[in-house]
């Protein structure tokens, strides 16, 4: 009795062992998509919800993930062709002159935060700022007020997102222009977007949604491996689907990732996140895109586009 039970044992954790070479064994044989994803960003919840779900497997690629530590790290990576793709911004790519290729997915949103609801541009003294002098949200502020002939008098205070929050909360600055989830985490704690990026885009009579994240793809990948592509932007549409159904289950497994320091805070970012996902046509955002581009362009202080910079051609992937 117990011969025939250790045998039975024996086979069942023999067939275990060969299933899981077996499945191994067929994630191998699919081609893989080589991302590059930095360990601390809010992609990250998507490409977890591709992986749990294996929407990739299910669509015949692998998805390797690839962490990399800081933006430049990942320009660098794709650039020497070290990943396949990396998820960045619209201003970046138009900068490379035509050697990648850009499929939208997160549009430009967001605003100018400030404690009290009637908080007027006058009002603030000293304006945070994320993401540096070259900021999107912060040229679409500067082009906002030169088309309602305002000069920008606040002084600017550059730094992290946390710690620029953190100013806020604790006085050292009048206003905020910040990241979306920080935004979020923003509103939980009382704060009002007193000036919103859309009522800034409707100013400078853009209409459509501006792109200003997406899977950015070498123009040798998009020529060669376009079935790959092709569905490694339909796994990345399931995902967001997911999320933007707001399944519990998807959402509570996500939860330590989001490091939310509150219920209130972590059911704020879960609500501002459909804000952040492009839903307009292809024709309208690319229209849009070029639309921004010629107003940051038209700054006389600004530092980003050069007098002879292009727009590229046939940028976005169809």
């Amino acid at each position: 009795m117990h011969s025939k039970y250790l045998s039975n044992s024996v086979s069942l954790f023999a067939t275990i062992i060969i299933l899981a070479f077996t499945n191994i064994s067929m994630a191998n044989d699919l081609p893989t998509v080589r991302v590059g994803v930095l360990s601390y960003g809010t992609i990250n919840w998507e490409i977890d919800t591709i992986k749990h779900h294996e929407l990739d497997k299910k669509l015949g690629i692998n998805v390797e993930v690839v962490k990399l530590t800081t933006k430049n790290a990942a320009a660098i990576a794709l650039q020497g062709k070290a990943v396949d793709v990396i998820l960045t911004d619209l201003f970046w790519v138009i900068k490379q002159g035509g050697k990648f290729k850009m499929h939208p997915t997160h549009k430009l949103s967001g605003g100018l935060y400030a404690k009290a609801i009637n908080t007027q541009v006058n009002d603030i003294n000293t304006l945070g700022v994320a993401g540096g002098a070259n900021d999107k949200n912060l040229l679409v502020y500067k082009a906002y007020l030169k088309k309602k002939n305002q000069s920008l008098t606040s002084e600017l205070k550059y730094g992290a997102p946390p710690l620029l929050n953190e100013m806020m909360l604790t006085g050292k600055i009048d206003g905020l222009i910040n990241f979306w989830h920080y935004n979020a985490r923003l509103d939980a704690s009382g704060f009002h977007n007193v000036l919103t990026t859309q009522s800034m885009l409707t100013t400078l009579n853009i209409k459509s949604e501006v792109p200003l994240l997406g899977w950015v793809f070498h123009r040798d990948f998009v020529d060669g491996a376009h079935e790959q592509l092709q569905r490694f932007i339909k796994a990345s549409q399931q995902a967001k689907k997911l999320l933007l159904n707001q399944h519990a289950d998807d959402w509570a497994r996500l939860k330590p990732k989001m490091k939310a320091k509150s219920e209130k805070e972590y059911l704020a970012l879960i609500q501002h996140y459909p804000s952040t996902i492009i839903t307009d046509e292809k024709t309208e955002i690319e229209a849009s895109a070029k639309q921004l581009f010629d107003e940051i362009k038209g700054l006389k202080d600004q530092n980003l586009f050069l007098d002879n910079e292009l727009f590229p051609q046939n940028l976005f992937i169809d």
